[in-house]
């Protein structure tokens, strides 16, 4: 079943992303060059939509159970929100704030944090501060993602990386067929995301796949207990969380305001480097399953 959720998510995914393609050609729902952009013509901005409606009608397709209503809820306001910004701009209060609304919306459901397993340590029981520490942690994971889609096909192929490691580990579990459909969907989106890209994820889509890596990451920790689970996306994604770190000292150095976007990221400066878009995503995807692999044979 497992595998057929995949192909058939794989497949959808394969067929919908060229007709949202030249729907956005003709719609004028391109995202044109700017100051700081790399590409240099408009492109197609939907691919969020694309993966999203295909995770869940193959999940409908192939019910297992899983209660996915939360996640759609909330899903839909990042959506929202995310192609008003790709298409007219959203300012950063606001953007912040539909974030903290879709985070609650799942802490509502009753996706939270009650627990933290420390590596090598104590099982920190966060009792009163398990839903501020759930919203901190969904809203860091979306703001995450999003600074990633900076090159062709980045964004995707980690949060691809970060969903097949929770599949891997809930593969016997419902929960397991909904990461392997939305892995699917994700690899087969990649073939028209990676460089050259025909279509971009948008900001409709990264905050989509942030917000996805969040709650599934809580409730894969739930259905383990031994892995620190919630430390999997943070050594898997440890680069780019450096590179958030620097660029907030960097920004407040240079008082230019925490979200105004830079070109100075680490894959910036590696894309400055080795002058390929393909190569530099290349190298993360690379540095990122060495750093899975690790910590899967460390907690395992």
């Amino acid at each position: 079943m497992r595998i057929a959720a995949f192909s058939v998510s794989f497949l959808l995914t394969a067929v919908l992303t060229p007709f949202i393609i030249r729907h956005s050609y003709k719609r004028g729902l391109l995202d044109y060059p700017k100051e700081k952009s790399i590409h240099t013509r408009p492109m197609p901005m939907a691919g969020g939509l694309v993966i999203f409606f295909v995770f869940f009608v193959t999940s409908l397709i192939f019910h297992s159970g899983y209660n996915l209503l939360p996640l759609f809820t909330a899903s839909i306001a990042l959506l929202a929100s995310g192609l008003y910004d790709d298409i007219k701009g959203l300012n950063a209060p606001r953007k912040l704030a539909v974030q903290c609304f879709a985070a609650a919306l799942l802490v509502w459901s009753g996706v939270v944090i009650t627990d933290i397993k420390i590596p090598f340590g104590p099982l920190v029981v966060l009792g009163a501060f398990s839903i501020p520490v759930t919203i901190f942690w969904l809203v860091f994971i979306m703001n995450l993602i999003n600074l990633l889609d900076g090159l062709d096909g980045l964004a995707a192929g980690l949060s691809a990386i970060v969903f097949i490691v929770l599949a891997a580990v809930t593969f016997a579990s419902n929960l397991g067929i909904q990461l392997m459909i939305l892995t699917g969907s994700i690899l087969a989106f990649l073939a028209f995301n990676f460089h050259p890209a025909k279509i971009f994820l948008g900001n409709n889509g990264s905050s989509f796949l942030g917000l996805a890596v969040g709650y599934f990451s809580i409730a894969t920790a739930q259905k383990s207990a031994v892995m620190p689970i919630l430390i999997i996306p943070c050594v898997i994604l440890l680069i780019q969380i450096v590179d958030v770190a620097l660029a907030i000292v960097r920004r407040a150095r240079n008082k230019t305001g925490i979200f105004t976007g830079d070109k100075y990221h680490i894959h910036h400066r590696i894309l400055g480097l080795v002058k390929s878009q393909r190569l530099t995503v290349l190298l993360f995807y690379m540095c990122s399953l060495i750093l899975a692999l690790a910590a899967l044979m460390v907690w395992s």
